[in-house]
């Protein structure tokens, strides 16, 4: 072919009539390869712009159209011819085009697209071809537009819903229907004035403000259950309406609104309906979240938490933001629990599961602890059935179950308790029919178990004890009291023991018995010891009374009896007060109101029984728990004949004392009077001696026997100071007691026996640690301990080194000072004489024997005690007790 009649297919294709486009088949770019000069022109742009570019790149959307179907149908057109590879026609639509400066031109489109194959059949190109259809379509529109503007307006004006325009800054009503006028209870006078002038109440719900808002911005308005008092019925009523505000424009195309569309929707009716439903919803709403069981919603296969009231927050124990999350997560520690499988298989299946009393272990505080619930799966389903969630709903019995065991173990340790009692325990129903016994009932004869569970415990009675404890019991019964009996019970050897059987009832809120509980506790001995009691007390001479806090004498035995003169008639009748002598009574009765407060009090007082028989009584009381309150307890004996006996002891106590004092006095004389003749002896001896030196040389007779006058004299001054220490010590008796340290007597001593401590060689070991100071008279002390060391020095042994040692300790009531040596000691046997006045075991040391006499008096005067030990030629220990 002659390459100069080969045409140009691209510069045909560019200047063929009609709008075209050839695109590539890559969907979704779709290429441009090639623009008709028509189709160019339209857009405003350069062709090497074009060309290269996606087809919805250079042909964009028009954001504000968003009703126009255009672009859609494009992009369905193209990928049909891909795919079918054939002719495809679209619809005609709207497709805005942006023009050279970069505006939408609203256009409509007819167009195809038309698959160029290759040999093989396959998409080569696609061959686009569009046709400009705006005015037609727009001139169907406009006809179209006049039909609908006469059939809106008719509708407009029969709308169910009231319908308004207000145009202009003084929003003029240009247009209202029927509705409107029926729902506001107004009448076509609007039409042509401002609203607010004949409906001055509407400024005040802001609906000017809207008006502007809307007219100013071009925006729509919605308001929402607005309230108005309309006068529709002839009355003011409270009626809620819906209102939409849609600008208004004159024209279509004006950019700006003239006025406002309005749509007015009465929904008094609904919204009554809301607030009920709301007001029920909220109801039950709060019901179910005030519900003290638990109580949950949970969303999707996931399981999350859409609502959950406070007993299942409570119940979970993870706080009450829990709203939103997902079980699982929520809940790690019901993994291995089956929980989430149960939820899972009620999800997938839609079958309800339900549990009762199931452990469920929850961290509650940190720490894992177990739970049981009664809890229910229930499935939610949507309108096509198919399960949407799960309702979790329940009751947490974890205290009931707990309770359960608890009352299961008490039950145990109960029955194991009652089996461990020594006592018959058991239970019988509100009828008296005893149901239960521990197991101490085997080792009686008698009970037996009856074919109804009940117990029949007649054959466990003594013969005579059957009926009377039968009619204490129904008594018992008949009037919802204690029962208490005393009968003897037969064992299995045949033999009978006595027992207190008691019963309490229990009963329920309304005061109703509804069970009995007793015990049997063998009282034989105590029954037995009260029988020997009462025959003790039968046979004591001394009285033995009861006496309440009245007065009444409520019990006194035989020889009670006897020393009022009275007989038994007396026992819960009498008045005690009728017995004690006048001038004794109003004594005896304050003393009787003190023990029955609680005081023990012993007391003296005269009677005078029934027959005139006046008597002195000694009594010893206390109180006595009764069950009405304290009485008095007394033991009472007939101290008459003693009140005789102490009084003529009295007598000769008064004498005795005279006599003493006659005694101290006489030895008071007695050595005042003998120490002047002996004084003169001794001063007559002094001048013979010196008469016999004078007149020469006494002879060795005459020495001797002047010493031996001189000893005897001595002698005697010494037994009249012991004497007079004697009296001394009688009225010292009563010296006070002080603190003594006994580290400083015992110092004191030493010094003044210093002398005869050196001479002798004596070794005194000393330990009074445990006790330093002992309460005693200081002088007493002093007297006490000299004597024990001028004892231990003076009776020492020629044979071996003096050892004196002194120690003391505490017991509960003394302190023990013990003084012990090693010297010459005495003869055990003869300790009984140790103490006694004027008594010696030694003659070779000088003394007068009155020192221990003296030492023990004045122990024995302070409420203390001595003991000696001694062997002969072994040594002597004393022990002196000092009270403490």
């Amino acid at each position: 072919m002659n390459q100069d009649l080969q045409p140009d297919f691209q510069s045909v294709f560019n200047v063929m009539p009609g709008k075209h486009l050839v695109l590539k088949p890559n969907p979704p770019h779709f290429t441009i390869i090639a623009i008709s000069d028509d189709l160019l022109a339209i857009i405003g742009q350069d062709r090497q712009k074009v060309l290269g570019k996606d087809a919805f790149e250079v042909f964009p959307e028009n954001p504000e159209a968003v009703t126009a179907t255009g672009p859609r149908n494009f992009r369905k057109s193209l990928h049909r011819a891909l795919l079918e590879k054939k002719l495809d026609q679209a619809p005609v639509g709207r497709y805005d085009i942006r023009n050279a400066e970069g505006k939408f031109e609203v256009r409509y489109w007819s167009s195809s697209c038309k698959p160029v194959l290759d040999a093989a059949g396959n998409v080569s190109y696609i061959l686009h071809t569009t046709t400009d259809v705006t005015e037609l379509v727009l001139a169907r529109k406009s006809e179209e537009a006049v039909k609908i503007m006469k059939t809106a307006y008719s509708l407009f004006m029969q709308a169910p819903v009231g319908i308004s325009i207000v145009t202009g800054p003084e929003n003029i009503v240009e247009l209202a229907n029927e509705e409107l006028y029926k729902v506001l209870g107004i009448n076509k006078e609007i039409i042509g004035k401002p609203l607010f002038l004949s409906l001055p109440e509407l400024k005040a719900l802001g609906i000017a403000e809207v008006l502007d808002y809307v007219r100013k911005t071009g925006l729509p308005y919605h308001a929402k259950d607005l309230e108005f008092y309309s006068r529709a019925s002839g009355k003011e009523e409270l009626r809620y309406f819906d209102i939409v505000y849609q600008p208004y424009y004159e024209q279509a195309s004006d950019k700006e609104p003239i006025g406002v569309f309005c749509i007015t929707h009465d929904v008094t009716e609904k919204v009554i309906s809301r607030k009920k439903i709301e007001e029920s919803e909220q109801q039950v709403r709060s019901v179910i979240e005030s519900l003290y069981h638990p109580l949950g919603v949970y969303m999707g296969p996931e399981m999350r938490i859409q609502f959950a009231n406070q007993g299942l927050k409570d119940g979970l124990g993870k706080g009450n933001d829990i709203i939103g999350k997902l079980y699982r997560e929520l809940l790690p520690e019901l993994e291995d629990q089956e929980i989430f499988e149960h939820l899972e298989r009620v999800y997938k299946t839609g079958i309800p599961f339900n549990s009762k009393n199931h452990r469920i272990d929850l961290v509650v505080n940190g720490k894992l602890k177990p739970n049981y619930f009664d809890f229910s799966f229930t499935p939610l389903f949507d309108t096509e059935g198919k399960v949407y969630g799960v309702v979790n709903s329940g009751s947490d019995v974890t205290d009931m179950i707990l309770a359960q065991k608890q009352i299961e173990e008490s039950t145990r340790e109960l029955n194991n308790l009652a089996n461990s009692m020594p006592q018959i325990v058991w239970i019988a129903n509100s009828k008296g029919e005893v149901y239960f016994y521990n197991d101490r009932v085997s080792e009686f004869a008698g009970a037996r178990k009856l074919e109804d569970n009940t117990w029949s415990w007649s054959g466990l009675l003594y013969p005579e004890d059957e009926q009377p404890t039968t009619e204490a019991w129904n008594k018992a019964i008949r009037e919802g009291s204690v029962y208490e009996k005393a009968h003897r019970l037969q064992l299995k050897d045949g033999s009978y023991r006595w027992h207190l059987s008691r019963a309490f009832p229990q009963r329920d809120e309304e005061g109703n018995i509804i069970k009995w509980f007793g015990t049997a506790t063998d009282v034989h001995e105590e029954k037995v010891s009260q029988e020997r009691l009462q025959a003790i007390l039968d046979a004591t001479p001394e009285c033995i009374k009861i006496v309440d806090d009245a007065g009444t004498l409520q019990y006194m035995n035989p020889s009670g009896l006897e020393m009022v003169e009275g007989t038994a008639d007396l026992l819960g009748n009498a008045c005690v007060y009728e017995v004690i002598a006048p001038e004794y009574r109003s004594r005896w009765i304050k003393n009787h109101k003190r023990v029955c407060r609680g005081e023990s009090l012993s007391w003296e007082f005269d009677i005078i029984g029934l027959n005139g028989t006046r008597r002195r009584i000694e009594t010893h009381a206390v109180p006595l728990p009764g069950a009405n309150g304290l009485a008095q307890l007394a033991v009472s004996r007939d101290i008459t004949e003693r009140k005789k006996t102490e009084e003529a002891l009295e007598l000769k106590n008064t004498q005795l004392t005279r006599i003493n004092n006659d005694l101290d006095n006489f030895i008071y004389t007695a050595s005042h009077d003998l120490k002047a003749p002996i004084s003169n002896i001794e001063g007559l001896l002094t001048i013979l001696h010196e008469e016999l030196n004078t007149n020469g040389a006494p002879g060795a007779v005459a020495l001797q026997i002047m010493l031996l006058m001189q000893q005897s004299v001595d002698r005697f001054k010494d037994t009249i100071h012991s004497l007079t220490d004697v009296v001394k010590l009688q009225h010292a008796s009563t010296a006070e007691a002080v603190q003594v340290s006994l580290s400083e007597v015992i110092e004191e001593v030493s010094l003044d026996l210093e002398p005869l401590i050196k001479s002798s060689g004596a070794k005194m070991e000393i330990d009074i640690t445990a006790c330093p100071f002992i309460k005693f008279s200081k002088k007493n002390m002093r007297s006490v301990v000299y004597n024990l060391l001028s004892n231990a020095l003076k009776y020492r042994s020629p044979e071996r080194k003096l050892q004196i040692r002194i120690n003391c300790h505490s017991i509960t009531d003394f302190h023990v000072l013990t003084v012990s040596d090693n010297g010459l000691g005495f003869d055990s046997s003869r300790t009984a004489d140790l103490f006694t006045m004027f008594k010696r075991f030694h003659d070779h040391v000088e003394g007068t024997g009155i020192g221990l006499y003296m030492v023990k008096k004045i122990v024995d005067n302070a409420g203390g005690h001595i003991e000696v030990e001694s062997q002969l030629n072994q040594g002597t220990t004393f022990r002196i007790y000092f009270k403490r």
